[in-house]
């Protein structure tokens, strides 16, 4: 695997997924042909191995690990990516035509042809060896990159350089914009996070919409998950600082899910058909869609 595998588990988490769940909570079919067989068999072998770490007790065969280790690391994507892929199919219902998704790893939406409105402009903005590697796995995979997506390389922190090369390719406050920064906050310290706001906040036109989640407590498994893939969580946010966060660039919050809201709104159908195996939201985090004022 390459160095970037926070966001490689996140692909597989989808990919295994839907490969495997009937219904699926979220359906990336594409998310498997990205990764490959070798390397899709290569991250379940690791997970399987690791059982003990998902599930200290777990006695089973290794299908059975393999099934109980996605089991814990899936829901936090799957969650986030219901909310988010949910909540930009709405904005695009009344007017927004370009959508920009900061860190966006591994993510397929824009592949997706039976998920992307005609015409809209896709924006994937992320570190220069991650844009580069999902290039290739594209290529290797025969899977085409459509009209109207477009890739920025990002600087280690967001700059007036990443918003020149927003603005020049249609994220700027003439159209009404969709930005999602998914998975990503709980790696970023105040400041970061908030730099991030400015930015995106000068940009966006009255009426266009952010989409992210957060943590607002301290999961210990997902904390020594994300240090072994070299991750380190910053920040832990409660829903008055997350709301006077949007508030100093210029949003308001239209929508937030607790663990148990995202879990009812996102999960019930799978955890109906699967009694025997149910999924929940991490109790750690929530989702929140913001919009700026008008």
């Amino acid at each position: 695997m390459n160095e970037n595998r926070t966001a490689l588990m996140c692909a597989f988490a989808r990919a295994y997924h839907s490969e495997n769940a009937e219904p699926p909570i979220f359906n990336d079919y594409l998310a498997k042909r990205l990764l490959g067989d070798e390397e899709y068999g290569m991250i379940a072998g690791s997970l399987t191995d690791g059982i003990s770490f998902f599930k200290p007790d777990f006695k089973g065969d290794r299908q059975s690990a393999l099934d109980a280790a996605a089991g814990v690391i899936a829901p936090p994507v799957l969650a986030r990516s219901a909310f988010a892929e949910r909540s930009l199919e709405t904005a695009c219902l009344i007017g927004t035509s370009v959508y920009a998704a900061i860190g966006s790893g591994y993510d397929t939406f824009a592949y997706r042809s039976l998920h992307r409105p005609e015409g809209l402009k896709v924006i994937e903005l992320d570190f220069a060896d991650v844009i580069e590697d999902k290039l290739r796995r594209l290529e290797r995979a025969g899977i085409d990159t459509p009209e109207n997506t477009y890739y920025i390389p990002a600087e280690q922190k967001m700059t007036c350089q990443t918003a020149v090369r927003l603005i020049a390719n249609g994220f700027n406050s003439r159209v009404k914009s969709f930005c999602s920064i998914l998975g990503a906050t709980q790696y970023l310290t105040v400041n970061e996070f908030s730099n991030i706001l400015g930015i995106i906040g000068r940009l966006q036109s009255p009426g266009s919409s952010l989409v992210f989640d957060y943590h607002c407590s301290k999961d210990e498994k997902l904390v020594s998950l994300a240090g072994g893939a070299g991750e380190n969580m910053q920040s832990i946010y409660t829903y008055l600082e997350i709301e006077r966060l949007l508030s100093r660039f210029g949003y308001l919050i239209y929508e937030h899910l607790n663990a148990a809201e995202a879990t009812e709104q996102y999960f019930s159908d799978y955890n109906n058909a699967n009694p025997s195996r149910p999924m929940k939201a991490p109790e750690s985090s929530a989702y929140c869609l913001a919009v700026k004022k008008l």
